[in-house]
């Protein structure tokens, strides 16, 4: 129900109906300076943190800015000073990695990176296997849970990916995506490049432009007008810099880009677009950066934090439908980068998160109804909930009051 204002208004069920003001309105104008603004102050923050070269009026340069517009530096720098006592809940693999191929069918177990786990958690298999109990997000693992970590069954050999959505003692959530290989690496070829070792040293380049110096690898056509695809942070980015495999193009630009193609179905078309426009965006913004005489490493790291926030926000993550927003919540809030950035156009432009986190709590009713009348289908659709409720609370964080 709407009032005369066209205000969404609680219905007779308390759900809120969305707004047409909401759901037409374009947050981009709103959103594009402030990103521009703290891009580079959230860069520094990271740099204070991994060199522990914190200057010594780091909080009042906090203030030169809109205080809101930069809780990412905020939140970084408060960390720091309280230092082991701050940490933000995650989940860590225990008995498998990422970075290898692991053992079909044997156990593994994630584990809190601080504080303890409630009982509340779901883990989906991700994939169009026809098996049960099945539901929208895959295949419900038959898992346990305790204070300190998620008891996870073996899994078949070849590439799975799964999401794990659980929350710590407090209620905060934690919302997580592996994407894992079992088996040989024949069995399972793993998509994501591994780095030669790091070389720090600026790139070697005795000219100042592709059209004098075709023969950088950043200077392929691939490279300078990247496809559909994740190919540029290892065969343009990484190839011209060796950065190695903790740095920006292996370890969170060839890796997140991966995540999203891989759970590239579970989009609805719109969504499938928006994946690409965004990745093809955050690619294009990297390749002057990359082509620069005397780029480094830090260069590309700090370009990167500048893009990510625009990217999503030209791409239209304000208009995507609910079922791409959640996976998108669930794909990048962990991550470096990308996490950050969702963060910040969700803080940036309140009237985006608030109209998301109704739709959230309309779908959570309408759930928790079908649980009561399907009884057989309990478990499924309550690990669908605790998935939802993860997200709301992510998000519910930014909707304001």
């Amino acid at each position: 129900m709407k009032d005369q204002t066209g205000h969404a208004n609680p219905d007779a069920n308390g759900i809120s109906a969305i707004a047409p003001s909401d759901q037409n309105r374009d947050y981009t104008p709103t959103l594009k300076h402030r990103i521009r603004q703290t891009s580079i102050i959230q860069a520094r923050a990271v740099e204070w943190l991994s060199t522990s070269a914190m200057p010594t009026g780091r909080f009042e340069l906090v203030h030169m800015y809109d205080y809101d517009a930069v809780f990412f530096a905020r939140n970084c720098l408060l960390a720091s000073a309280l230092g082991a006592t701050a940490c933000v809940p995650s989940l860590v693999l225990e008995g498998v990695s990422e970075e290898r191929s692991n053992a079909p069918n044997s156990p593994f177990t994630l584990r809190a990176s601080c504080a303890d786990l409630g009982n509340e958690h779901a883990v989906f298999l991700r994939g169009n296997s026809a098996a049960e109990p099945q539901s929208v997000r895959g295949i419900l693992l038959n898992t346990t849970v305790s204070s300190d970590g998620i008891a996870v069954p073996g899994l078949r050999p070849g590439q799975q990916t799964i999401t794990v959505v659980a929350a710590d003692a407090r209620g905060n959530p934690i919302m997580q995506n592996f994407m894992l290989r079992f088996g040989s690496d024949r069995s399972a070829r793993f998509e994501i490049f591994q780095a030669k070792s790091a070389d720090p040293s600026p790139a070697a380049c005795s000219c100042g432009s592709c059209q004098d110096c075709p023969g950088r690898p950043i200077c392929e056509p691939n490279c300078q007008i990247p496809p559909q695809s994740c190919d540029f942070y290892t065969s343009c980015a990484e190839e011209t810099l060796h950065c190695g495999s903790d740095g920006y193009p292996v370890r969170y630009g060839a890796k997140n880009c991966g995540r999203f193609v891989h759970n590239l179905g579970a989009f609805s078309p719109s969504g499938q677009a928006w994946v690409w426009r965004v990745m093809t965006c955050l690619q294009r913004a990297l390749v002057e950066p990359v082509g620069r005489c005397g780029a480094t490493c830090q260069v590309i790291e700090d370009a990167a934090f500048a893009s990510h926030p625009v990217c999503y926000v030209d791409s239209g993550v304000c208009d995507l439908p609910l079922q791409d927003l959640v996976e998108i919540v669930v794909t990048v809030n962990t991550d470096l980068f990308a996490g950050p950035a969702l963060e910040q156009v969700f803080k940036t432009a309140g009237g985006c998160a608030a109209h998301y986190d109704r739709e959230l709590g309309a779908r959570i009713a309408e759930l928790e109804e079908e649980a009561r009348d399907q009884p057989i289908r309990k478990p499924v659709i309550y690990a669908e909930i605790v998935l939802l409720r993860g997200v709301k609370r992510f998000i519910g964080n930014f909707a304001g009051p």
